[in-house]
């Protein structure tokens, strides 16, 4: 069992970024008024997957940490995979839309995971990624001092606009 106590910096974490996560929530509700069935990568404790099921989507979490996916599971009854892409569980074009905010950085292959993405999305499905940039003003200004450098939590990968551009692009893509 999953204890919130023990693992307090995930239950801090999804809570302080609920502002941030919700001004994506806006985005993808904007691409796709008709909602429909979605897939958020990453869903750790489930408390963001919970109110994208409250939007009205038909909302499914991809959870590769067993204790994190156990929580979300208990505590909000939601429907968790447990593990990663590719993940033969998924059919082709299941996904009206997939999400996944602050996980692409930390993804051994981000390229062999979107072809997974591109296989498990319907054909006019959005994507929503979400990232630290390296190409921003704060970037620019503190370096090697900016937050997703000191607190890199096992990022692999580190992006600007232009190297996501052309990844998520090369996977057929349209930004």
């Amino acid at each position: 069992d999953y204890d919130p106590a023990a693992g307090r910096q995930y239950f801090e974490k999804e809570h302080t970024q609920i502002p941030d996560n919700l001004r994506a929530l806006r985005e993808l509700d904007r691409l796709c008024p008709r909602r429909g069935r979605l897939l958020e990568i990453g869903s750790c404790l489930g408390i963001f997957l919970d109110r994208i099921r409250r939007d009205g989507w038909d909302a499914t979490g991809l959870e590769p940490d067993p204790g994190p996916a156990t929580y979300a599971r208990r505590e909000y009854q939601l429907p968790i995979v447990d593990g990663t892409l590719p993940n033969p569980k998924f059919r082709d074009g299941e996904f009206d839309a997939v999400i996944m905010l602050h996980v692409i950085e930390h993804m051994p292959d981000p390229g062999e995971n979107l072809r997974e993405i591109r296989r498990i999305i319907k054909p006019g499905g959005v994507l929503v990624i979400e990232t630290p940039r390296f190409d921003s003003l704060m970037f620019g200004i503190l370096g090697r001092r900016e937050r997703s450098i000191q607190n890199w939590h096992g990022h692999i990968y580190f992006f600007t606009l232009a190297t996501l551009r052309r990844l998520v692009e090369k996977h057929k893509f349209e930004v």
